[in-house]
């Protein structure tokens, strides 16, 4: 596999019925962990910091009826 492959891979959502794996699942926490930390990073913010910001921010949509009720 190439990194450009791998690359779009990681990006890829975990799919039901794929025939998900552990690697497939470590894989996704790990590309997630990464962009997570990234946009932290980029922000100034410590990783602590941007984890509340991101949790305020999904209880506020779910409050508002905003969030995504198919999954």
């Amino acid at each position: 596999m190439t990194m450009v492959e791998r690359t779009r891979r990681e990006r890829e959502p975990i799919k039901a019925g794929r025939g998900i794996s552990q690697g497939d699942v470590d894989g996704y926490i790990s590309t997630m962990v990464r962009c997570e930390k990234m946009a932290a990073m980029k922000l100034g913010w410590a990783d602590v910091e941007w984890a509340g910001h991101c949790l305020q921010q999904n209880a506020s949509v779910r409050r508002e009826g905003r969030g995504n009720r198919n999954g």
